[in-house]
């Protein structure tokens, strides 16, 4: 049974771990498990169709990191293959502080009450991470090399 989510902002979403991200991002799941800031996501993707992702953090992590998202989507379709068969620990921790960074401008964002589309969310943290030094955005591998069909 495929789970269907709307943003609203008359609602507050609950961050569901019971899917393939549920594990991989402890660090953004921690942040995320405040509803303000969960509220601070679902106000920047009030515009975005989330209805094929299970959970508020799946929809963050996919759209933000979109290497994520084939991998999501084929734990979707047939249960298996978790995140960690795909990426190196090294590089879900990468991801991990990405997704941290990204959730926190999102929430900066919020509190100041800047009205931004997710496309203009997104420019803005590629210029904060091309900005970063590469400890922060290391390299990330190439999810489709290591995908088994």
């Amino acid at each position: 049974m495929m789970m269907q989510m709307t943003i609203e902002m008359d609602h507050s979403l609950e961050l569901v771990t019971v899917d393939s991200l549920s594990t991989c991002f402890p660090k953004t799941e921690r942040f995320l498990s405040n509803c303000d800031n969960q509220n601070a996501l679902s106000h920047l993707a009030r515009r975005k169709n989330t209805d094929r992702y299970r959970s508020i953090m799946d929809f963050f992590a996919c759209e933000t990191l979109t290497m994520l998202r084939p991998a999501c989507m084929r734990f979707y379709a047939t249960g298996n293959g978790m995140l960690n068969e795909y990426f190196p620990a090294e590089a879900l921790d990468q991801m991990d502080k990405m997704l941290l960074i990204a959730a926190k401008m999102a929430k900066l964002s919020f509190d100041n009450q800047r009205k931004l589309s997710w496309a203009s969310f997104k420019r803005a943290l590629k210029t904060d991470f091309t900005n970063r030094p590469d400890a922060i955005r290391g390299p990330i591998p190439n999810p489709t090399l290591l995908m088994v069909a």
